[in-house]
């Protein structure tokens, strides 16, 4: 998702929409590991972090697409989730066949034997009986506050509940906090809608609360938000402050027995002392996507750079307590076509025809050889923010992570050249992927502000597409009036065709050096259909990096589905 390193370099080539759609590389993977002892199962990408009252620990494997248990003995048991990516319906009778997405984001238990899932879309209730159902979003009412948690559409993130038994969810696009009742009703609890951090000393419903991602409540009521680096609080009284200004990516909360409050953040674990300060301890290494605490005053938490779940003890030593290391791993020399990815970001080639995969989850950097093999070319496990890497034609290199923007010629040092709300890209919100013309123009994606611009040598950065409102509305018409739903890969053809892979909206559109904008391939739907068939008939799911082969051919690494597509 959003961390990792997409390679895009660029070469010569065109594409037509009337090209026929294949795979490349990536297979189907199966996972076996249930029953088996947790530290021999291959795990992947983890969110979220659950404890049960008989010392298991429940979390979210976005790999395997299941929601898994290691029960007290050090037993994985797959509770929820066929391994398959699919919508999930309504209500299922069994847990065990629901096909979920790949964007599972959060699990909490509620004390009564059920756990709640929160997927993007929607917080799903799984009984202990195994029957799951729907118990907010999936509907069409934006925000629906007063009504059905039902038919509310929210981007449900973190979630926790409070002594009186009231969900609260983050709506992380939505930049608000949902409070649903015991009886099923939607309000607003923080956040105006906004993009915004203010109204510190007002009451939260008033105040700006923009991309938050986890929740906790500690004994005195108070509810603890994380919004991005920050932290802020909501009294009892409904009241917002910022107790902690400024920090690590946050990406879960908890408080121990102690009271204390920890933090996950992709610089490690933090603990919050009696004065306001965050401390960090263990490693600075870990990215942490999910912990809770253990009745015993450990901290179990997911470090997506292993994909193993560890265990803190209250003396700070660490030990794994679930997962091998080896998702999707195969023998170096394997048919790219067998070989197994997961969640491919970003595509480079090279003049001698091998193709470049940044392999997300498994931090692997995948080649190709022109014989169709596959291998790791490098380990990327040090990398968590950096997202996209190009080479220009003298030799310098380009570097994004989600906020910054870097140039290092060749042989000399690196320095910054732009960054989000700086002078020259004063919209610029982040970033996603770079791509160069032949006359060294930058072009950048920025998936917040659902806009892709051009960045020249001087000068301040031009719109090149979108209007800064998620959409899919505009095809065949100017792109600077179309809308964009998280905009992901670039890559440019030799005609000056620039090529966007749209994530959410599951396609690849074209901007022709007219203006004009179209969909080449994707149907808008997520899905795996398709090949050998038009590409704008296949279905895409959660498309990243784009690049072109040395024949012209587009390679979509189609992430959702741990392929690369070629078009």
């Amino acid at each position: 998702m959003r961390r990792l390193i997409a390679v895009l370099l660029l070469l010569s080539g065109t594409v037509s929409a009337q090209g026929v759609i294949s795979t490349v590389v990536g297979a189907d993977w199966v996972f076996n590991g249930d029953g088996l002892p947790a530290l021999d199962v291959p795990l992947g990408e983890m969110r979220g972090v659950a404890a049960g009252p008989d010392g298991s620990y429940y979390f979210l494997d976005r790999g395997n697409q299941m929601v898994m248990q290691v029960d007290a003995q050090g037993t994985l048991r797959v509770i929820a989730g066929n391994g398959l990516a699919g919508s999930l319906i309504r209500s299922a009778p069994s847990a065990r066949n629901v096909a979920f997405s790949s964007t599972l984001v959060d699990i909490i238990a509620d004390g009564l034997g059920n756990l709640y899932v929160s997927d993007t879309v929607s917080v799903l209730r799984i009984e202990s009986t195994g029957r799951v159902s729907i118990v907010a979003g999936g509907g069409s009412q934006f925000p629906g506050d007063g009504g059905l948690a039902t038919n509310a559409r929210i981007n449900a993130f973190g979630i926790a509940f409070d002594k009186s038994g009231n969900l609260f969810i983050v709506d992380y696009i939505g930049h608000r906090v949902r409070k649903v009742t015991p009886d099923g009703i939607i309000t607003t609890f923080a956040g105006t809608g906004a993009e915004t951090m203010n109204g510190d000393g007002g009451p939260a419903p008033q105040a700006g609360v923009a991309w938050p991602s986890a929740l906790a409540f500690d004994a005195d009521g108070n509810l603890f938000i994380a919004e991005r680096n920050i932290l802020r609080k909501v009294s009892p009284t409904g009241i917002i402050s910022t107790p902690l200004p400024s920090i690590g990516y946050i990406n879960a909360l908890l408080f121990e027995p102690s009271g204390s409050l920890v933090l996950g953040t992709s610089g490690g674990l933090y603990r919050v002392n009696a004065a306001g300060a965050a401390i960090r301890f263990g490693d600075p290494n870990y990215l942490i996507e999910g912990a809770a605490a253990g009745t015993d005053g450990s901290i179990v938490f997911c470090d997506t750079r292993q994909n193993k779940l560890l265990k803190m003890s209250p003396a700070g030593q660490v030990v794994a307590i679930a997962g091998n290391g080896k998702f999707r791993s195969v023998p170096d020399g394997t048919p790219a076509i067998s070989s197994y990815l997961s969640t491919p970001l970003g595509l480079a080639t090279n003049a001698q025809g091998e193709l470049f995969v940044a392999d997300s989850v498994s931090y692997r950097l995948v080649k190709v050889a022109p014989d169709g093999r596959a291998s790791t070319a490098a380990q990327l496990s040090l990398f968590s923010r950096p997202n996209s890497v190009v080479l220009d034609s003298s030799g310098g290199t380009w570097v994004s992570d989600l906020s910054n923007i870097y140039y290092t010629p060749r042989g000399g040092a690196r320095r910054i050249v732009a960054f989000a709300n700086s002078p020259r890209t004063p919209e610029l919100k982040t970033v996603s992927a770079l791509a160069l013309d032949a006359a060294n123009n930058l072009y950048i994606s920025d998936p917040t502000g659902h806009r892709i611009f051009k960045l020249p040598s001087e000068g301040v950065a031009q719109l090149v597409a979108g209007t800064g409102v998620s959409g899919t509305a505009g095809d065949n018409g100017p792109a600077t009036s179309a809308a964009l739903n998280d905009p992901q890969g670039l890559a440019l053809d030799p005609s000056g065709n620039l090529f966007i892979a749209e994530q959410r909206s599951h396609r690849i559109r074209r901007i022709t050096p007219a203006g004009i904008i179209s969909t080449v391939a994707g149907t808008g739907v997520g899905g795996f259909t398709g090949d050998g068939g038009l590409p704008v008939s296949a279905q895409l799911n959660f498309p990243k990096g784009l690049a072109f082969d040395g024949l012209g051919r587009l390679l979509v690494s189609d992430s959702g589905n741990s392929r690369i597509r070629r078009v």
